[in-house]
């Protein structure tokens, strides 16, 4: 077999490793079928389309330096030897990215999710994983290695074929620019906004379609680093007792003392619903509220109004100071210990009830916007998988008030208010919004 260029062989070898990658994929869905059925024969292979989006983020990440030097307009590129080597490598990476999407297979058996960063804070047992592969899995094993010497000697074999055409022009030294603006595309996933994350992975709203595109090491490289931590837990009797003391209520019974937090509900005589309106606050400090610091600076009368008239909490857990931590806590109910992912970051992998879906199935119409463009913190891809029906970004918001320029961030609060207050008007009741604010986020106008 003889390439005609350099070119048609590293896309060669580009094709081999998306079809290695999209082979442990079909793997994954031949092992448990029972977690994909839910999907409908169009949304399976939408999933598997969005599959080769993680796959090219993965494989441009890890490969694209190779790719790059195989195709330098330079003589030295042609150098047998030195493709064989290149290959090598792009061999070895592939093998060991597929053994680590083998373990991630065998691993979604016992939690039907993609490992996320377990391995980042199994410490010291380190041991347990290594005697497991070597005694129980020891197949398993043996097969992964072969399968990285059989990856390595396969691409390696690939890049020492002839190429025919070995000369080059100047056309050779323009495709080096578009070349590289390629590798930097496929690298992020996308041409603008927050580069291609776990949450845009979602062909549709189905846990099975995340499950199905996604791979455990993408999963893991993804989902940034954890950071260990040793915790002194309360003794567990303890702990349960005081739980079920703050949950304790007429209406709650405790069903089952092998599962201390399952609960039955006396049912209560049904009440009109209300709408219920939520507004998420970026960046806003006590020190300038007058309701809770009282320091006269005056900068929130409305708020204060509704503080002094309504209920304000003045003793609460603060799920952290990012704003994907605060809508993980709203959309997932998740108050997330230290060291675990965020709804958007890998939390939405696991099987959660989300507040939208919540509504949804309680009769309500939802909505949710955001005053920042519509990807900004990928709100628009969490608010479709928490099961709000609507959602608005900037792009949708006309700029209705007095304020003047532009901000750093979308559009003005008050449009964004305005436009919320402009939905609501007409939405059927009873309804459930969800809006973000952006314009108290530094840097200031």
């Amino acid at each position: 077999m003889i390439f005609k260029t350099r070119f048609t062989q590293a896309l060669s070898a580009l094709a081999l490793t998306y079809l290695i990658f999209m082979g442990m994929r079909l793997f994954l869905l031949f092992m448990y079928p029972a977690d994909f059925e839910t999907l409908s024969v169009s949304e399976l292979l939408l999933s598997l389309l969005y599959g080769l989006r993680v796959d090219t983020a993965i494989i441009f990440t890890f490969t694209g330096l190779l790719f790059l030097v195989l195709t330098l307009p330079v003589a030295a590129v042609h150098n047998r030897r030195f493709r064989m080597f290149i290959g090598a490598l792009w061999g070895a990476i592939v093998g060991i990215i597929t053994i680590f999407n083998f373990g991630d297979v065998l691993y979604f058996g016992f939690v039907h999710r993609h490992v996320m960063n377990e391995l980042q804070v199994i410490g010291n047992d380190i041991n347990i994983l290594t005697e497991m592969a070597l005694n129980f899995y020891l197949p398993h094993t043996l097969a992964a290695v072969a399968g990285l010497i059989f990856s390595i000697i396969l691409f390696a074999k690939l890049f020492s074929l002839p190429i025919k055409e070995q000369t080059f022009n100047k056309k050779a030294w323009l495709a080096l620019p578009l070349v590289i603006v390629v590798l930097f595309l496929g690298v992020r996933g996308k041409v603008t906004g927050i580069s291609f994350g776990i949450s845009d992975a979602f062909a549709v709203n189905k846990l099975a379609s995340g499950n199905l595109a996604l791979n455990g090491f993408f999963c893991l490289y993804r989902s940034g680093q954890s950071q260990q931590v040793k915790h002194s837990h309360m003794p567990l009797k303890e702990a349960i007792e005081n739980v079920k003391s703050m949950l304790a209520s007429p209406t709650v019974t405790f069903v089952d003392p092998d599962y201390p937090m399952l609960r039955a509900y006396t049912p209560v005589a049904a009440a009109k619903p209300y709408n219920v309106v939520i507004i998420m606050l970026e960046s806003w400090s006590a020190r300038y509220i007058d309701s809770f610091t009282h320091n006269g600076y005056g900068a929130t009368p409305y708020f204060d109004t509704l503080a002094e008239d309504g209920v304000r909490f003045t003793n609460f857990y603060a799920n952290g100071q990012r704003s994907l931590e605060g809508i993980t806590s709203i959309f997932a109910g998740i108050s997330a210990p230290f060291g675990s992912k965020n709804f958007g970051e890998g939390l939405e992998l696991s099987g959660l009830s989300y507040l939208g879906k919540m509504a949804e199935a309680n009769g309500y119409h939802t909505l949710s916007m955001q005053s920042s463009n519509r990807g900004s913190f990928r709100v628009d891809k969490l608010s479709s998988l928490a099961g709000f029906k609507e959602y608005y970004g900037a792009e949708d918001m006309p700029h209705v008030g007095e304020e003047q320029g532009k901000p750093y961030y979308g559009v003005w609060d008050g449009d964004m208010l305005s436009f919320l207050a402009q939905q609501l008007n007409s939405a059927p009741e009873p309804f459930m919004s969800f809006s973000f604010t952006a314009s108290t986020h530094a840097p200031y106008f």
